[in-house]
């Protein structure tokens, strides 16, 4: 697989209860509402945690076809799959209120204002866009807080996007914490991509290389990404 700039190249920066009847709601949305939950369309983004450890999101719009075949067996598709990976914070995102990490549906804004752009692009190359990234401060539980803001955090990136995206967080010292390759392989295992990845025209983006302190940026906190 390529190894590209860790920084992915998009160029510069750029007093009474309110009755439902007199919000300004479109009949769809209320009808929706009322729906039987059997009878609603399924929702766009589904969340699994994997051995308590590893969390996984998949964001489908409708409408967008994923860049996986459907039959990766079939001899025109065989390492045909051209993977995009990126980290997310300071790669994609960064955040926006003095924290150091974005961790709300709020708190979060684009690297560049151009990173939505360049995904977009990706995707209509025929990259399969992933996120792939270390969560050590979140405990991967229902109940967790924590959980819950990294999940408002994502859900408001990957629905700003609108592509089809899989998100992979590691929350703990096992072998899906990055730089170990748990996650890719569950990836690979997830989409039954084994031997269909077109290594030589896929790459990974981060921001943790290891690299030392310059005169124009600080030392990085660590070389995960490498």
């Amino acid at each position: 697989m390529k190894r590209l700039d860790l920084r992915l190249p998009v160029g510069p920066s750029s007093g009474g209860i309110v009755g439902l009847t007199k919000l300004n709601y479109p009949d769809k949305a209320v009808a929706s509402f009322f729906k039987p939950a059997s009878q609603k369309p399924p929702d766009q983004l589904i969340w699994k945690i994997f051995k308590e450890s590893l969390i996984m999101g998949r964001y489908e719009p409708s409408g967008a076809p994923s860049n996986v075949p459907q039959d990766v067996n079939d001899s025109e598709d065989i390492r045909s799959i051209k993977i995009a990976a990126f980290d997310l914070d300071d790669t994609l995102i960064t955040a926006n209120s003095g924290n150091k990490w974005a961790r709300h549906a709020n708190s979060w804004k684009w690297w560049d204002g151009s990173v939505p752009a360049r995904l977009k692009q990706l995707y209509s190359e025929g990259y399969l866009v992933i996120i792939m990234s270390n969560q050590g401060n979140v405990i991967p539980k229902a109940e967790s807080k924590s959980l819950a803001n990294l999940k408002a955090c994502i859900s408001s990136v990957l629905r700003q996007l609108d592509l089809p995206i899989h998100f992979y967080a590691a929350t703990i010292q096992d072998r899906y914490r990055k730089p170990r390759t748990g996650m890719w392989e569950k990836l690979l295992d997830d989409l039954q991509l084994y031997g269909a990845v077109d290594m030589d025209n896929s790459f990974y983006v981060g921001d943790a290389g290891g690299r030392e302190k310059t005169e124009t940026r600080p030392k990085d906190h660590s070389n995960c990404d490498r």
